[in-house]
């Protein structure tokens, strides 16, 4: 089984973003996947390509609960990192989405999930 034949069984959660060197996500997490309740959401894989490097950490997380699912440590090199959990997918809490936060502005980089949302089943 691929990546794409689970996103074409249940509904794709894909997205791409970029944050800018003067983008400060500290306080405000950049929003990736929103939460949606009576699903839960299957991360496939997570590629962060870093164009500008800071002394500033990354991190993808649960956006409720705040459970890391990916994170870079400060001044990481100038290169994409991966984390791939496989076509299955790393399960996130009932009902979470993904946001992105960085320790300060200065790091620069393109950010893309796949992943895609699983119902969750009646008791």
């Amino acid at each position: 089984m691929d990546y794409e034949q689970l996103q074409r069984e249940f509904k794709a959660a894909n997205v791409t973003a970029y944050v800018a060197a003067g983008d400060n996500y500290s306080v405000t997490p950049l929003s990736l996947i929103a939460n949606k309740s009576g699903y839960r959401l299957r991360v496939q894989k997570i590629v962060i390509s870093v164009t500008t490097t800071a002394a500033q950490t990354q991190g993808i997380r649960s956006i409720t609960n705040d459970v890391p699912v990916a994170a870079l440590a400060a001044s990481p090199a100038l290169t994409a990192f991966t984390w791939d959990f496989g076509t299955r997918g790393a399960r996130v809490a009932n009902g979470e989405g993904l946001e992105y936060v960085n320790g300060a502005a200065g790091v620069a980089c393109c950010i893309v999930v796949q992943a895609y949302w699983e119902p969750i089943p009646d008791n």
